[in-house]
């Protein structure tokens, strides 16, 4: 679904009904005051137009690139990241307060970890010398697969097993690869354990046990990143976030973001 005008963006007439929305003001007649309709919402560090920051909002959720906003509507770099970054805090924000839940009583969950290197702020200095590692977690009972994403510091049994205990609901058959730190998912957790052996097979020719759906999740995410020509490490936890929101809300994510945007806002 467009929800803007085909074109829209700096070929588009700066006429004074766009205009007015920056000069809206809400006036006190008792105290002889006015204040901004920006003032404490999420648009009052940004001094552009209300209009285009709308819009910006609008592609954002319709999953259009940066690199392709920045070309429609003219403005720096920097202007558009800062409006992106500030997005990304809603379902940061979201995730937070809503915990994630995945699998149940019948249902599986593979996971996995992924190495991500960040990008060399301004292409300066030598690549990073310690890994960036992100846990997954994906529920297969969805179509495509429902993920769950957490940069980790480790991939030791004492990092990831608490995170398998927090996201999963008891019941859900666990399937993995035989990395060592799964080895307590069954006595140590409680969860059904099924291992894929892949020094041997992608998928086990008599389980049919396999990890595609996680791997899955973890080529859509670094496509997204090599789109972007690399994410820094302060950048990539909200990424993350904004990828599962918008897989989470598919076909109404921008409902759902003004809703979270108008509950900060009360």
């Amino acid at each position: 679904m467009q929800l803007l005008p085909s074109g829209y963006g700096r070929k588009r007439k700066k006429d004074s009904r766009r205009l007015l929305l920056d000069l809206h003001k809400i006036s006190c007649i008792s105290y002889r005051n006015t204040i901004s309709v920006r003032k404490g919402s999420f648009f009052e560090e940004f001094r552009l137009p209300l209009a285009d920051i709308f819009a910006i909002i609008i592609l954002w959720a319709e999953g259009k690139q940066i690199k392709d906003i920045i070309i429609d509507y003219g403005y720096g770099k920097n202007t558009i990241v800062a409006i992106i970054s500030k997005l990304r805090s809603i379902p940061r924000g979201y995730y937070c307060d809503n915990h994630v839940r995945l699998g149940g009583p019948g249902k599986i969950c593979q996971i996995d970890e992924s190495q991500f290197v960040h990008k060399i702020k301004h292409h300066r200095g030598r690549a990073p010398s310690s890994d960036v590692w992100v846990f997954g977690i994906a529920d297969t009972s969805f179509t495509p697969a429902k993920c769950y994403m957490e940069i980790v510091p480790d991939r030791k049994a004492r990092t990831l097993l608490p995170i398998i205990r927090r996201v999963c609901i008891l019941g859900t058959t666990i399937q993995s690869d035989g990395w060592a730190a799964y080895a307590g998912i069954e006595q140590e957790l409680g969860f059904e354990h099924k291992v894929v052996n892949h020094k041997q097979n992608f998928v086990d020719p008599i389980t049919g046990v396999h990890t595609q759906n996680i791997e899955s999740c973890w080529n859509k995410m670094k496509n997204i990143i090599k789109s972007m020509r690399g994410v820094s490490k302060e950048q990539l936890p909200g990424l993350l976030c904004e990828l599962m929101f918008k897989d989470e809300f598919k076909g109404n994510v921008l409902i759902n973001l003004v809703t979270l945007l108008r509950a900060k806002n009360q």
